[in-house]
């Protein structure tokens, strides 16, 4: 098992990838598992999947509040109908203070 090709011993990691070539060179196969970077690309696409997700959970509900007509408002438990009601004036207030 080789962890890098850093070596005080050559002078560049190409030297030392010459040495590791010519005493590997009996070999019929060679695999590289290159970890450096991996964990922390797993986590940056996990957090940008979930980022996505979310967002476009909020763009449904955005869309679905467009589209609510006033049956629909009326025929929902009064709770939601504050809640509805509370983010719509937080978006008027928001376009506001824009301008």
């Amino acid at each position: 098992m080789i962890d890098g090709l850093e070596s005080v011993y050559t002078q560049s990691a190409a030297s030392t990838l010459q040495v590791v070539l010519k005493a590997l060179k009996n070999l019929k196969h060679i695999y590289v598992v290159n970890l450096s970077n991996s964990y922390s690309a797993m986590n940056a696409q996990k957090r940008e999947t979930e980022e996505s997700l979310q967002k476009e959970e909020v763009d449904r509900k955005e869309q679905w509040l467009q589209e609510l007509d006033e049956e629909e408002y009326e025929s929902l438990p009064m709770e939601q109908q504050e809640l509805i009601t509370q983010r719509h004036r937080e978006k008027v207030r928001q376009q506001k203070l824009r301008y």
